[in-house]
């Protein structure tokens, strides 16, 4: 008698998201389309505005697309190294029990005293990651890794320039420009590798159009890069399916299944 396959279960876990995200600065070299900014206005574009309500874009060419509905109702200002910041993370690891502080922006990279910020969170006893688009990565990442910097996320918006281009405000898609960021992502990402500091990469993948651009990623920089595949809310399943098809045509085979509580995904 045929004994019939038992099914194969991933194993699961169940993690609770103990990261503190800390926008330290606003400013950014780049005018990606569809950028959040943490929720808050573009500084240069809203500063001299009064009243309320603050732009969603303007002459900076960046933008911020939640302004209009989350009810943000201050400019923020770029945080100091100081006693008052290393007191907040002091109190905030105390009560809410966060272990790793993510530094976010704006580019963290462009902050000029980021490896002081490092350092004092990691004094505070935060592993210390950030989220990056890689366009200072080169210059601020040694000191960065000498100070404790864990792990660095690239936001990788295109594979070439033409693709980084056309995410990029009307004003600026200039091919060439994009090469250069591009160059300096790829800069970043190697001074990760010469520092000991992890890399990651998010990129999102709106339907199967964008299928050959993660290929791409993962000839270029793998195994040095970790790439994490991110599915678009607004595609919906035709997202999902792709990212499927994408994982077939690698081999990828499921290992976990990971949930984590209090994560926005």
């Amino acid at each position: 008698m045929d004994v019939p396959l038992l099914p194969k279960y991933l194993p699961t876990y169940i993690d609770t998201d103990i990261t503190l995200r800390v926008k330290i600065l606003d400013a950014c070299g780049m005018t990606c389309t569809f950028c959040h900014n943490e929720g808050t206005p573009v500084v240069v574009d809203n500063r001299n505005r009064s009243p309320m309500p603050f732009l969603a874009s303007g002459n900076s060419g960046r933008t911020s697309i939640y302004v209009a509905t989350n009810g943000a109702t201050f400019l923020p200002a770029t945080i100091p190294p100081d006693e008052d910041f290393a007191h907040a993370l002091q109190k905030l690891r105390e009560y809410m029990g966060f272990t790793e502080l993510h530094l976010t922006g704006g580019e963290p990279t462009l902050h000029p005293r980021l490896p002081d910020l490092v350092r004092l969170a990691t004094a505070q006893g935060y592993r210390v990651c950030m989220t990056s688009n890689g366009e200072n990565g080169a210059r601020q990442i040694p000191a960065c890794a000498d100070a404790g910097l864990d792990r660095v996320n690239f936001s990788v918006f295109g594979t070439t320039p033409n693709e980084l281009a056309q995410v990029q405000h009307a004003r600026f898609r200039d091919p060439a420009k994009a090469a250069a960021k591009i160059e300096a992502l790829r800069a970043s990402i190697q001074a990760c590798v010469d520092h000991g500091v992890r890399a990651g990469a998010n990129i999102v993948v709106l339907d199967h159009t964008h299928i050959d651009r993660v290929h791409r990623l993962l000839d270029t920089y793998a195994p040095e890069l970790s790439v994490r595949l991110l599915n678009s809310l607004d595609h919906g399943q035709t997202s999902i399916d792709a990212i499927d098809d994408l994982l077939a045509q690698r081999g990828a085979v499921a290992e976990a299944h990971h949930l984590t509580a209090g994560a926005s995904g």
